[in-house]
């Protein structure tokens, strides 16, 4: 049993640690475009077990990457910050930094100025 374990360790040894990014970067080649990477790992990826629908390519791994940074640099108004648009002005941001300092101010010192007794 033990053996069967190690055995399985050796043989997907070339796929983790520092050659992990080299493995993904020639996953990635080989979605974009199989002809371009070494027989072997074409071979090799062409036998991995596919998790989409059946004839549907698998998406590049880079450009769900980007969608989610273009998500990410979208406000919470949902205007993406760099648009040509309605866009978060420096001015804006400027104000809200003060108005958060303004709170963190109440938030540490404001028991010194608060009248806490009720008797006077």
């Amino acid at each position: 049993m033990q053996d069967n374990k190690m055995e399985q360790l050796w043989q997907s040894a070339h796929l983790q640690g520092s050659n992990l990014s080299y493995v993904e970067k020639l996953y990635e080649a080989y979605l974009v475009d199989p002809q371009s990477i070494p027989e072997e790992w074409q071979s090799y990826f062409s036998e991995l077990p596919g998790q989409t629908e059946a004839g549907a390519p698998e998406p590049s791994y880079a450009a769900l990457e980007q969608q989610f940074l273009e998500i990410g640099k979208r406000t919470a108004t949902g205007v993406a910050v760099g648009d040509t648009g309605e866009s978060v002005s420096s001015e804006h941001e400027r104000k809200q930094v003060n108005l958060l300092r303004l709170i963190g101010a109440y938030r540490m010192r404001g028991h010194q100025r608060a009248t806490l007794d009720p008797l006077g």
